[in-house]
């Protein structure tokens, strides 16, 4: 037998470890699913006192969601009585899954009836529906008390159904958790299991809560230290981070890449401690090398913003680097819309993770930045979401009269706040999205990135919400001469320039536009954009972050910075 069917038919006791495994074998070599049933039928030909045959590969297959063939085997296992309870309870399990619970639970039952050692059948049953999204949480919360009011529950399950329970009923889990340790002395993780409840939840706040009950009790495992360590960097708190990681390593030798996980989390500004504890880990033999390039190219990407932090503090003349680490800590946490101190502004935001991006674009590398011997120039910006850019618009040039557009309704609000609360003159803020036609379209608004919002629909991957917004031509606003146009509009760059094409040389001094490309916006062509620059009389220069690995093939969504300067201007 090849490594899966030793697994499969083996000694290993059939539990949802048991299932992982199962998995990782199959994963790393050919699984062929009527050798393994040819295997089962043999073994009950061969060994009259073997059970379960038929229905562990059943379970298996019920597991990767192939219900009907689950069905099959464990019904072929039942009617020739080579059934334990452990497999009556699993075909239970996988008629649940099916969509008869009724059914499911009157086997339960009966099987608890017939056989006083059956534990754990709603249990497993509740957590498997949970598992596959084929039940909310509160039905499963109440199949499974099934199991707590019967008496059918082990001690380890306490700790199972204490991680389903704890984010609806908090109380419950605890008592559940405690009356499994108080019974079984070896046992681990119960705390810690339902942390990871509230980590897949991304409630980081919630989920310390819970890793510190297992900390507090000395029941931690050396695995789940490592995943506590991992939200303490996450939470700033790098000391002790680095403290539950060493004594990981010191209770469990076979632990690897403890620090590359941390430095996924940590601040920017602790990157040189990092880049030691990355290379101790290297030295120790504690790094496996899977994280390798990924923590070279971070090492890299957060040296070069520290840098950039470096030169903005002598730029602004303020304390860039707090602003920075203050918008980071808002990311870490998770935390949802809020305030940013940003170049003496405060502003709200509708998205931490944006506002940190666009804080790098604008503040630190100073996309946006031109001269003009105007005190007052006149700036279009289009896509100007919550404000940053007119944040430094307006510390550039304080007088600077500006017309923007921000189509997106809640960002329209909230840039509409901010501009009002800071006092910022001589803006104009349009509701409407830049167009090549005047009307009304289709805008797609993604709740989780609402930068990214916008007429194209760039990430299909991602929840979102369609609205009916206004267009408008960018020509219509440039019959005054623009010192300075900027154009973050999410794919429909070259539709919205093309229109505006006339204008563009007779009225406009220079611009950035952020160029967007992905396969659903094809048609949005860069070398389109580039011509129309040259032929309109433009100088420009293009930049842009790696987007792909060497010999790799082209990523699906990239951008990259366009600056482009009058050559009238240049000569005047």
């Amino acid at each position: 037998m090849n490594g899966f069917m030793e697994l499969l038919f083996g000694s290993m006791p059939a539990d949802y470890r048991w299932l992982m495994m199962l998995k990782e074998a199959a994963d790393k070599e050919y699984f062929d699913f009527a050798e393994a049933e040819a295997a089962a039928d043999k073994i009950n030909k061969t060994d009259s006192e073997y059970k379960n045959a038929l229905s562990r590969l059943a379970y298996f297959l019920a597991h990767i969601r192939q219900y009907n063939d689950a069905l099959r085997l464990f019904e072929k296992d039942s009617a020739s009585g080579r059934q334990t309870w452990w497999g009556k309870l699993r075909h239970a399990e996988c008629i649940a899954l099916s969509g008869d619970a009724a059914t499911a639970s009157a086997i339960v039952l009966e099987t608890y009836s017939e056989n006083t050692a059956a534990v754990n059948g709603f249990g497993h049953m509740g957590w498997s529906l949970l598992r596959a999204g084929k039940a909310e949480r509160a039905e499963v919360i109440e199949i499974i008390k099934r199991d707590i009011e019967l008496g059918r529950i082990t001690n380890g399950f306490k700790l199972v159904a204490g991680r389903i329970i704890a984010p609806v009923q908090a109380d419950m889990a605890e008592k559940l958790i405690n009356e499994a340790y108080s019974a079984d002395s070896s046992l681990k993780d119960g705390f810690s299991m339902a942390a990871a409840e509230f980590l897949l939840m991304k409630n980081y706040a919630a989920a310390l809560i819970w890793f510190e009950k297992d900390d507090a009790c000395g029941r931690m495992s050396p695995e789940q230290r490592l995943k506590y360590a991992e939200l303490l960097a996450r939470k700033g708190r790098t000391a002790d981070a680095e403290k539950n990681t060493e004594t990981a390593y010191s209770a469990d030798s076979s632990l690897r890449d403890g620090y590359s996980r941390l430095f996924r989390f940590s601040s920017v500004f602790d990157t040189p401690r990092y880049a030691y504890l990355l290379a101790e880990d290297k030295r120790r033999g504690r790094s496996t090398g899977i994280y390798a390039e990924a923590d070279a190219e971070r090492l890299s990407e957060n040296y070069g913003l520290l840098a950039d932090i470096e030169r903005a503090e002598k730029r602004f003349g303020m304390s860039v680097g707090l602003q920075y680490a203050a918008l980071e800590k808002m990311v870490r946490e998770n935390a949802g819309a809020g305030f940013a101190d940003v170049l003496g502004f405060r502003l709200k935001i509708a998205s931490p993770f944006d506002v940190l991006v666009q804080f790098r674009e604008i503040f630190l590398e100073e996309n946006y930045y031109f001269t003009s011997e105007k005190e007052a120039p006149f700036i279009i910006d289009g896509g100007a979401n919550a404000g940053m850019a007119l944040a430094y618009f307006k510390w550039l040039y304080p007088s600077s009269v500006i017309t923007a557009f921000e189509p997106n309704p809640e960002l329209f609000e909230i840039c509409k706040e901010n501009i009002e609360s800071n006092g910022w003159k001589g803006i104009t803020l349009h509701p409407y999205a830049l167009s090549d036609s005047e009307g009304t379209v289709q805008f797609t608004v993604y709740p989780a990135m609402p930068m990214g919002s916008g007429i194209a629909g760039r990430f299909s991957a991602l929840e979102s919400r369609t609205i009916d917004v206004q267009t408008v031509r960018l020509s219509r606003h440039m019959s005054e001469y623009t010192d300075f146009l900027k154009l973050d509009i999410e794919g429909a760059e070259e539709a919205v320039c093309r229109e505006a094409e006339d204008k563009l040389i007779e009225n406009c001094g220079a611009g950035f536009i952020e160029y967007h490309y992905d396969s659903e916006t094809a048609e949005n062509s860069l070398g389109s954009i580039l011509h129309l620059l040259e032929d309109k009389g433009f100088e420009y220069e293009i930049s842009g972050r790696r987007i792909r690995r060497k010999n790799a093939a082209p990523a699906d969504k990239w951008s990259m910075n366009i600056f482009f300067t009058s050559r009238r201007k240049s000569d005047d």
